[in-house]
């Protein structure tokens, strides 16, 4: 509506023409409007009402209209900080828009992104592609420098965004039309570019991306950490949307989220592969406080007593990654990176990985994992320092000479190596 009346007789008027014309809901709406004022739409504008008449007609006119404004220049997407501008997209008005969901933990996702790069690039008139993470911005952004995209990228707070559309995989997409209408729903890299073209001929509505996109600075509450009793406290996680082992470093402790093979690896500073665990993939939060006198792997034994598990250590044979030696002056000092509290130690791709104040044996755990291979040593690692690093694993000879630079002669070999087995303890009576 873009007329304007002066009074409220040209507005009923003005209502009454329009019911002429209109389909038979607004017809029915007009006459709605008007009985519910106790005006008769026949001669509603034959008979001068009472000033009150025009007085409740006036408001409730106003109030419709206010309404109506504010629903069609509604914001589709909300979030709440912009990390950068796409560097593909022009800034013409768009018919469809793409919600990438990533993290920077999630090596599938950096490939996806590289994916709807040239998607992106490929559709600059009429999409505009979005990568949203739920991490903080500061992590975000050590992310790109790392591993640089040309997508526009933004933090959804508090994962908004990712409860609305029931985010529970990463890399995942939701394709939207200029209303934000739902047309598609999937992993990214399934997205081809004639599903875009026959979305695009069926959704013609273009609409401007300021208008479609608006971005509200939360201030986030201040860190409540609650405190726990004892060493470490176990929760159950009744969702959880990560695959891989969570590390994060909190003010007061240092949390784990995963499955129980993927805390027991950790906690005894193994790889992953080495933990036969046959039981649910349930997943917990292991929160360990930062000035307990345990060490992990006393924790480890107590963690399995509380989930009435056993541990049976076993020796296995298979490629392994053998540290023969590791000089620790030539490890990185902690300063490198300072990611703060709150943030996850790890960021990886698909090619190497950081890590920020985390030991040496932790460090070659996640090398392990990641090459899905054990991790055997010569003799103990004796530095307990904290340490920043930068590791590539994708390559062996890569891998061997990166880690070379940091004192930490590996070899690739065949040998024996520990192994544990997992299993759940039976309740007996005596």
């Amino acid at each position: 509506m873009t007329k304007s009346f002066k009074h409220t007789r040209g507005m009923i008027i003005w209502l009454e023409d329009q019911n002429q014309k209109l389909n038979d809901t607004c017809g029915e709406f007009c006459e709605k409007t008007l009985r519910s004022l106790g005006l008769n739409q026949a001669n509603g504008c034959q008979q001068k009402p009472k000033a009150t008449k025009y007085k409740q007609m006036k408001r409730l006119i106003i109030a419709m209209l206010f309404l109506f404004v504010a629903a069609s220049g509604q914001a589709q997407l909300k979030l709440s900080e912009r990390v950068q501008y796409s560097k593909s997209a022009n800034t013409k008005e768009k018919q469809l828009f793409l919600l990438d969901f990533w993290a920077t933990w999630c090596g599938p996702c950096i490939t996806a992104a590289e994916y709807l790069g040239v998607l992106q690039e490929q559709f600059s008139d009429d999409l505009y592609v979005i990568s949203i993470s739920k991490e903080a911005k500061k992590i975000v952004e050590k992310s790109l420098k790392n591993k640089p995209s040309k997508l526009a990228v933004s933090i959804d707070f508090d994962a908004e965004n990712f409860t609305r559309y029931d985010i529970h995989s990463l890399p995942y997409s939701v394709l939207l039309n200029a209303e934000g209408k739902v047309l598609w729903t999937g992993n990214p890299t399934d997205l081809k570019a004639y599903t875009i073209k026959k979305y695009l001929k069926s959704n013609k509505k273009r609409i401007p991306i300021a208008d479609f996109l608006k971005y509200e600075h939360y201030q986030q509450a201040e860190d409540t950490e609650k405190e726990i009793d004892g060493s470490f406290e176990l929760e159950t996680l009744t969702s959880a949307v990560n695959e891989y082992l969570q590390v994060i470093r909190r003010q007061k402790v240092l949390e784990l989220e995963g499955t129980v093979q993927q805390l027991i690896a950790y906690l005894l500073g193994v790889s992953q592969v080495q933990i036969d665990y046959k039981g649910t993939s349930k997943k917990y939060r292991l929160s360990i406080r930062h000035d307990t006198p345990m060490t992990h792997k006393v924790i480890c034994r107590k963690l399995l007593r509380k989930l009435r598990m056993r541990m049976k250590k076993m020796v296995s044979e298979g490629e392994v990654l053998f540290v023969k030696s590791v000089n620790p002056e030539k490890f990185w000092n902690s300063v490198q990176y300072n990611w703060g509290d709150n943030n996850a130690v790890f960021l990886e791709d698909d090619n190497q990985f950081m890590a920020d104040n985390i030991l040496c044996s932790t460090m070659l755990g996640k090398l392990g994992d990641l090459c899905k291979k054990p991790i055997l040593m010569a003799q103990p690692i004796k530095d307990t320092k904290e340490h920043d690093w930068q590791i590539h694993y994708r390559f062996t000879d890569l891998m061997l000479e990166n880690l070379a630079d940091y004192g930490i002669d590996i070899e690739v070999q065949k040998k024996n190596y520990p192994s544990y087995f997992i299993s759940n303890r039976r309740s007996s009576r005596r």
